[in-house]
């Protein structure tokens, strides 16, 4: 049993060694794929209108007023604004 459970590990340990020569591929990928991948990335890093103020479709003024004030006490949210600025 002890011998079978060594010769796993050193299997295992030598069957993932990799040469002393190995470099990675280098793979050079088309300007346009670069191109298109930013301007999928831009479009879904936008934020949506419908989803900025989300709990307006409540119509519920007491809602807006607990939002209003938690936007305001909210000093992680104010430092991340000023970070921004």
């Amino acid at each position: 049993m002890k011998n079978t459970l060594i010769l796993a590990v050193a299997v295992i340990l030598v069957g993932s060694k990799v040469g002393p020569n190995y470099r990675a591929p280098q793979t050079a990928l088309p300007a346009a794929y670069t191109r298109a991948t930013t301007a999928i990335v831009a479009a879904t890093n936008a934020p949506s209108p419908q989803l900025a103020e989300w709990w307006a479709v409540f119509n519920d003024e007491r809602l807006n007023a607990l939002i209003r004030q938690a936007a305001s006490s909210n000093l992680d949210h104010r430092i991340a604004q000023s970070r921004v600025r």
